[in-house]
């Protein structure tokens, strides 16, 4: 599963960086809606933390873009994946 492929915690903050620059375009980039309940805190600020992850894998492997960005649910892969990679997910 692509989730478990972004080990790179730089890749990560590359996409937060992105994402800050402009939230709709990004979520529109990477094909996903606004985030309901998982969020990603960083420098006291949230972020869709699927979209983010995802971004993170595109940036490391754009060859492999192409395949889907489903998983089997945020709170048992993308948060914990996330967590490994040293970031705090919130779940509101």
């Amino acid at each position: 599963m692509w989730v478990n492929d972004v080990n790179d915690r730089n890749a990560v903050l590359l996409a937060i960086q992105e994402f800050d620059r402009d939230r709709h375009k990004f979520l529109a980039t990477y094909g996903f809606h606004e985030a309901r309940k998982y969020f990603l805190e960083h420098e006291d600020k949230l972020y869709d933390c699927k979209p983010i992850l995802w971004a993170a894998f595109v940036h490391l492997f754009p060859g492999r873009a192409s395949q889907t960005h489903a998983s089997n649910g945020v709170n048992k892969f993308v948060k914990p994946q996330l967590q490994k990679l040293g970031f705090q997910v919130r779940v509101l």
